[in-house]
């Protein structure tokens, strides 16, 4: 949801009458997050909080009506925070469009369900990890697959905890708009093409795996305390590729560039 109203936005940006609206939207963006973080599960509060954006964006802060929000949620602005700020201009062209977008029926709709707040972020990570124990590419039998999986799950879940602590001791939310950086050593400075401009991102510890030495050991007693007879060597993961590999000498030999002359 986020993506596509960044989208719309920028494109309207680009019209010189919209123009003022271009350094709002990642603030927009923002907005939209938090509304779904705060609702509580509650549509309607996250619609209302969602709505009260077009109050704020032209310095607007308090305002009568029936609704559920009738003022922002944030502290009193100072002096120089209201100054710093490039507020929009109540019924201006950018202003307009803005309540245009926002105020669509259908965005409006589906906004609703946010209202949840779950996204697939740590599932996605999962199922990258989980390809480089399982790879595609690689035919597992059902045993393989199971230990193979098994083993994600217990990286995935020892580093899941490591990086959300390397998070939190890096950074401190304070009371004010700002950022306090804790440990400045543990944050790195990138340019992100997603919002671009520059951000600031943790870095995450090293891995450790202190659990496998012990898996390693069961796995050594396990085989010692076995017969010779009952041991048997597991077939080795067949690759998808229905040809089998060629020596990278005669791949070499046969590599015509598509940028040399025939």
């Amino acid at each position: 949801m986020a993506n596509s109203l960044r989208k719309k936005l920028k494109d309207k940006c680009r019209y010189k009458k919209y123009s003022a609206l271009a350094p709002w939207v990642q603030s927009i963006c923002n907005h939209l997050f938090w509304c779904a973080a705060s609702c509580m599960g509650d549509a309607d509060l996250l619609v209302a909080r969602w709505e009260s954006l077009r109050y704020h964006i032209v310095n607007i802060h308090q305002w009568g009506g029936p609704g559920l929000v009738t003022s922002c949620c944030h502290d009193v602005l100072t002096e120089d925070q209201v100054a710093r700020k490039k507020w929009l201009t109540l019924d201006s062209p950018a202003h307009r469009v803005l309540e245009e977008i926002m105020m669509n029926r259908k965005f409006l709709e589906d906004i609703r369900r946010l209202s949840k707040f779950l996204h697939t972020g740590r599932l996605e990570v999962y199922h990258s990890l989980l390809n480089k124990y399982c790879p595609k590419r690689q035919d597992f039998d059902k045993k393989q697959m199971t230990g193979r999986t098994q083993l994600a799950v217990l990286d995935h879940n020892k580093h899941t905890i490591v990086d959300t602590q390397a998070l939190s001791s890096s950074l401190e939310e304070s009371s004010s708009d700002a950022v306090t950086f804790i440990n400045p050593d543990g944050v790195r400075v990138v340019y992100s093409k997603h919002c671009s401009d520059w951000v600031i991102k943790p870095i995450s510890e090293l891995k450790s795996y202190p659990y496998l030495k012990d898996m390693i050991m069961e796995v050594l007693k396990r085989h010692k305390n076995q017969e010779k007879g009952e041991v048997k060597a597991e077939a080795k993961a067949r690759n998808i590729a229905k040809k089998p590999k060629p020596s990278k000498e005669i791949l070499l030999k046969r590599h015509i560039s598509r940028l040399s002359k025939c």
